[in-house]
């Protein structure tokens, strides 16, 4: 946002809250999110140790601390579960996971029931990172493979 757009949404307490490029905000902001960031990272071990270092006062820092806040986008460590039917053939399984490394999923769980029927139910977890498909276009990549019978998802902790 260095163009110096200013994003609102209005919070679950009925706030509104405002995602602004960091160049446009008061220098005193900055400093206390560097501040925080000291804290939490462990760098320093008391909030003077932080202050010092960050340039601000001990005022300034307790005034501002609990409504300026960093944001971390968090689109890479987004977790989504699908479920796959396959087909109870040799290499099945091998393909799906293929499919999934492919397209560049950190596979994190497979679960899979023993076949019936000739067909076998196969839950997998995984962490999108660097993916450049959305989980509905995985979806549709996996329902096109021949030995998926069915593909959907189960879960996602970002649906962005």
């Amino acid at each position: 946002m260095t163009d110096g757009t200013i994003s609102k949404q209005a919070g679950a307490s009925g706030s509104v809250y405002y995602l602004v490029s960091g160049g446009l905000l008061p220098e005193v902001f900055r400093k206390v999110v560097h501040a925080k960031r000291l804290l939490q990272d462990g760098s320093c071990r008391t909030v003077n140790e932080a202050i010092v270092q960050a340039g601000i006062s001990r005022n300034a820092f307790y005034k501002y601390r609990d409504c300026v806040h960093e944001f971390i986008d968090r689109r890479h460590d987004a977790v989504y579960s699908i479920s796959v039917l396959l087909r109870d053939r040799t290499g099945a399984l091998q393909n799906l996971v293929g499919t999934l490394s492919g397209a560049g999923a950190n596979i994190l769980t497979i679960n899979q029931n023993i076949p019936d029927g000739g067909r076998a139910l196969v839950n997998v977890t995984y962490r999108a990172g660097d993916m450049s498909l959305s989980p509905g276009e995985l979806i549709d990549l996996l329902r096109g493979q021949p030995d998926v019978v069915e593909a959907d998802l189960l879960y996602g902790n970002y649906f962005g």
